[in-house]
């Protein structure tokens, strides 16, 4: 789930498609916390649009 603005819970089917793949499994960490890296393909908008309408 994810968590508008507003406060109101938003089921993540509702905001993208999630795919399985197989690939390298790789476990990130800088300064010893995990991180994950996310890859994300945008059509039909720039980079600029797509992070002020997620923000």
């Amino acid at each position: 789930m994810l968590t508008s603005a507003s406060g109101a819970k938003i089921p993540l089917s509702q905001v993208t498609t999630i795919t399985m793949s197989t690939g390298a499994s790789l476990i990130a960490r800088e300064m010893n916390r995990r991180y994950m890296i996310i890859r994300l393909n945008l059509r039909g908008t720039d980079l600029s649009t797509f992070l002020k309408e997620a923000k």
